[in-house]
C-alpha cells in the first residue's frame, strides 16, 4: 500500500482522490501516511464481502462525486511512473471505455507468465509486432484483468461495475463480456505497467475454501454466458463435477474432493442469483 500511494504521488497531472475499500478479514486496521497531493479515504465494510462487491462500493462513490475516470488497483501492487497518466490520456483521446496496463512481476521487469498466456497471447499481432520493434501504444483486447484498469465513467453508467454473483474470480471476465456485448471496448496500453505480487498472494492464501470459491466462480461464469438453455447447461456442469468427485474418490485425493464439493455447494446455492444475473446482466446483494 505505501508503495502504491508513493508511485501515485509522482503521477498526478490531474485531480486525484484515493478510496481504500477495507473488507479484510484481518483485525489489523489499515494505516496510511497522509499525502500532500491527493486525499486518501478509507471506507470500512463487512469482512470478506468479495473483490467485485468491494470495487462496486468504490464505483458508486466515484459516480456520486462526479468523477470522469475511475482506476481500480489491487492492494498488493503498484503502477510504475506515468502509467496512470498514460492510460487516462488514451481514454481522453479515443473512444475506448477501459484501459488496461501490462502486468509485471512485483520486483522485476518480467511480465507475469500467466498474463502472457491468458491475455497477451490472445491479442492479434502483439508478439510479432514486439519482435519486429513495431510495438503499438494500444491494442484492442477481448478480455479484462480486474487487478488494475481505468474506466471511463462518461461511457459506462450502469448501476454496478462488477456482477456480485461472483464472490471472487471471473468477475473481470464477466465485465469484459458485458462491455463488448454492448459495443464498448477494452484496450491494452503498452506503456503502462502494473507490478503485482500475484504469485506471492496465491502461495500464501490457497486454502481449500478459496480454491472451492474459484472453482465455483468458473462454473457460474460458464453457466451465465452459456448461449443455450440454462437447465441443459446446469445438468452438464453437475455431470462434470460428479465425474470429478468420483475421480478424486478413486485416486484418494481428499483435497481435490473437498474443493469440488465446496464448488458444487457454492454453485447450487447461487442458482437463483444466476437466473437473475443472466436476465439482467448482474445482481446486487444487500448488506
Amino acid at each position: 500500500m505505501p508503495k502504491l500511494l508513493q508511485e501515485l504521488e509522482g503521477d498526478t497531472d490531474f485531480e486525484l482522490s484515493v478510496f481504500i475499500i477495507d473488507n479484510s478479514v484481518s483485525t489489523e486496521k489499515i494505516r496510511v501516511l497522509p499525502t500532500t497531493k491527493f486525499p486518501v479515504v478509507i471506507l470500512n465494510t463487512h469482512e470478506g464481502i468479495g473483490y467485485g462487491r468491494a470495487c462496486n462500493i468504490g464505483y458508486k462513490v466515484c459516480r456520486e462525486r462526479g468523477f470522469n475516470y475511475m482506476v481500480v488497483i489491487n492492494q498488493d501492487g503498484y503502477l510504475s511512473k506515468n502509467s496512470l497518466s498514460n492510460m487516462v490520456s488514451i481514454l481522453m483521446m479515443g473512444n475506448d471505455t477501459v484501459a488496461m496496463p501490462i502486468m509485471m512481476e512485483y520486483d522485476s521487469t518480467n511480465i507475469e507468465s500467466f498474463y502472457i498466456d491468458v491475455y497477451l497471447a490472445k491479442i492479434d499481432n502483439i508478439i510479432s509486432d514486439a519482435i519486429r520493434g513495431e510495438f503499438n501504444v494500444t491494442y484492442p483486447i477481448l478480455d479484462l484483468c480486474g487487478a488494475c484498469f481505468v474506466l471511463n465513467l462518461k461511457k459506462y453508467d450502469k448501476e454496478l461495475l462488477f456482477d456480485e454473483l461472483f464472490h471472487m474470480y471471473f468477475e473481470d471476465g464477466d465485465l469484459a463480456k458485458r462491455l463488448l456485448n454492448t459495443g464498448l471496448s477494452v484496450v491494452l496500453v503498452t506503456n503502462a505497467f502494473f507490478h503485482h505480487a500475484h504469485a506471492n498472494t496465491n502461495e500464501q492464501i490457497q486454502t481449500i475454501k478459496r480454491r472451492g470459491i474459484q472453482r465455483s466462480s468458473y462454473l457460474l461464469f460458464h453457466l451465465k454466458h452459456h448461449h443455450g438453455h440454462l437447465v441443459i447447461a446446469a445438468f452438464g456442469s453437475v455431470f462434470l463435477v460428479l465425474r470429478n468427485l468420483i475421480s478424486y474418490v478413486m485416486s484418494i485425493n481428499v483435497r481435490g474432493f473437498n474443493i469440488e464439493l465446496i464448488a458444487l455447494a457454492q454453485t447450487l446455492v447461487k442458482i437463483p442469483a444466476l437466473v437473475h444475473s443472466r436476465k439482467n446482466g448482474f445482481i446486487q446483494f444487500n448488506e
